[in-house]
């Protein structure tokens, strides 16, 4: 009885093994289109991938910069968009830490190593 009722479910339903496809796949089934990764981005992403494409190689200004003279007359200039930034200075060339500092708007400070930083405003992205 119990088997019955197995067989007889099986039989009602349907079984297909084609897909459904919506007319966007079906429009680009069969060409050889491959979406360019600017054509796809958008806000920050976007605005990145066109510096780059410009020249551009650190749109944020992330890399680690080598210190200059970093003297109190000709601080090391660090570029920022905000009007304060986190900035760290590894004193030695062999030290195993870093020493973290803000530096702000229109102000020079100076490291416990005696380096002098100043933030530099720059437009953003």
């Amino acid at each position: 009885m119990a088997l019955q009722r197995v067989l007889v479910s099986l039989a009602r339903r349907s079984f297909s093994t084609a897909s459904t496809t919506s007319p966007m796949s079906r429009l680009f089934a069969n060409t050889d289109y491959t979406p360019n990764p600017l054509e796809h981005a958008s806000g920050i992403e976007k605005k990145q991938l066109i510096a780059e494409l410009a020249g551009n190689d650190d749109p944020f200004d992330v890399s680690v910069v080598k210190r200059g003279a970093c003297t109190k007359d000709q601080p090391q200039v660090v570029l920022s968009c905000n009007h304060e930034r986190l900035v760290g200075c590894i004193c030695e060339e062999d030290s195993e830490s870093v020493v973290w500092m803000w530096l702000r708007q229109n102000e020079s400070k100076r490291c416990a190593c005696g380096y002098w930083f100043k933030l530099q405003k720059k437009e953003p992205l």
